[in-house]
């Protein structure tokens, strides 16, 4: 017999992808019960954009990507990620941070990068200025059972979009601890979870490819305390543990490269 324990954690998450392929008719079954039953929460309120007072130095910020861009769980952007997240830099940089959301609950990376950044992000990069830009992706894609191979050109295909406008700092978010998801009922949520784990190591490698692109881990502190009532999105304080993450990677990587200071 196998002692899961004993592999390495990516063969592990090999085997337990594969061996889920074999369950599908349970997992198929569990997956449209989750679909019947679970909680519609709507994303954050508009506005999509706003601003932390700090110093007298603007610091342009977005956030794009799937459910987590747009807030769901929070009740305002100002209490999602990208609120959190520029309130966290705000303080730390002493700047004034400008940021805009530009989410879609449900979302993959294809639409992401076919559909939705060629509409608002890369315009806005053309005409503009951005000093950090946050993709948040992958549950979708890890549901909607999207091949590796169109999930790595895709999130490369959308750096590569960024970096014809853009040569600001990049973070690939982690994916979430999806088999923490208290929605979301066992074997369902460790295959699924198995699944987030792969994707996120191609999150890692396409990092690695590119320079100023950085591959941030979401902490395993995003558990089920910190999930909102539909047991699957981040809640108010999940964001804030989210950001907080984030933040502390950018202080980290990139901050101490700076051409110019931000305070």
């Amino acid at each position: 017999m196998i002692n899961r324990r004993s592999l390495p954690e990516k063969v592990s998450d090999h085997l337990l992808w594969w061996g889920g392929l074999s369950i599908l008719p349970v997992l198929a079954a569990q997956g449209m019960k989750v679909r019947r039953n679970i909680l519609r929460l709507p994303p954050a309120a508009p506005p999509f954009y706003g601003s932390s007072k700090g110093g007298d130095q603007d610091f342009y910020l977005y956030v794009t990507g799937e459910s987590s861009a747009a807030g769901v769980g929070a009740l305002t952007h100002s209490t999602a990620l990208i609120g959190c997240l520029a309130d966290r830099l705000s303080e730390a940089l002493d700047v004034h941070v400008r940021w805009r959301a530009i989410g879609k609950n449900g979302i993959k990376a294809e639409e992401l990068r076919r559909d939705i950044l060629p509409a608002t992000l890369l315009p806005a990069l053309k005409d503009g200025r951005a000093d950090l830009i946050v993709i948040a992706l992958g549950v979708n894609d890890a549901k909607g059972v999207t091949s590796r191979k169109q999930w790595r050109r895709d999130v490369c295909g959308m750096i590569s979009d960024i970096r014809l406008y853009s040569q600001s700092p990049i973070i690939l978010a982690g994916l979430p601890p999806v088999q923490k998801f208290s929605a979301l009922p066992s074997p369902l949520s460790k295959v699924l979870g198995a699944r987030a784990r792969l994707l996120d190591r191609d999150l890692a490698s396409a990092a690695e490819q590119w320079q100023g692109v950085l591959h941030m881990p979401l902490s395993s502190e995003l558990g089920v305390g910190n999930l909102a009532l539909d047991g699957f999105h981040p809640s108010e304080k999940g964001y804030a543990l989210w950001a907080e993450n984030l933040a502390g990677g950018f202080l980290a990587d990139f901050c101490s490269n700076l051409t110019e200071p931000l305070a």
